[in-house]
């Protein structure tokens, strides 16, 4: 087979590698003039709870056995964690668990176990992708023996309605 133009490949060579150092150079020029500086750190604080959800705590805690504590905004990757040897890469099966929270978790007192997710559900939760995203927490909490309680935001709750259901949930699951 013929090479057409053999006497360009040193120059295409050269020009890509002429290209390569250039563009390590300027990432690296651009880490250090873009680092963030003491003081210049772009976060604000925030609360942990919307107004909705820390009307629902008030009402939980009060719900909740006291065997019990109440945890608010768990990240789902501290209630269950990926297999050894579950097969693929790791992060594939970590990434989809690693930076979705829970609203509630209710724990029981002397072991810190996780015994009850609770998900108070507001408007948002009709929407198409944050119902696929419950089904999979769900799926998720199901496969390690964790109930969900779903429950509809209300302007005031009613505490022997929730203690019910709450304890419901933990039979169901014992």
């Amino acid at each position: 087979m013929e090479v057409l133009y053999p006497d360009l490949w040193p120059y295409i060579w050269i020009g890509f590698s002429i290209i390569t150092v250039a563009g390590v150079l300027l990432l690296l020029l651009l880490t250090k003039l873009y680092k963030v500086k003491p003081g210049q750190l772009p976060y604000v604080q925030t609360p942990i709870l919307s107004e909705a959800e820390r009307r629902f705590f008030d009402a939980l805690e009060s719900a909740v056995p006291k065997r019990g504590y109440l945890l608010a905004q768990v990240r789902l990757a501290n209630l269950v964690h990926v297999k050894q040897g579950s097969g693929g890469f790791f992060w594939k099966n970590f990434s989809p668990i690693g930076m979705k929270c829970v609203d509630f978790v209710l724990c029981e007192r002397s072991s810190m176990r996780p015994l009850l997710v609770i998900e108070l559900d507001d408007s948002s939760h009709r929407r198409r992708e944050r119902a696929e995203r419950d089904k999979f927490i769900d799926q998720v909490l199901t496969s390690v023996s964790i109930p969900a309680l779903h429950w509809p935001v209300q302007q005031t709750y009613i505490q022997s309605e929730l203690v019910q259901a709450i304890n419901a949930k933990l039979r169901s699951n014992a």
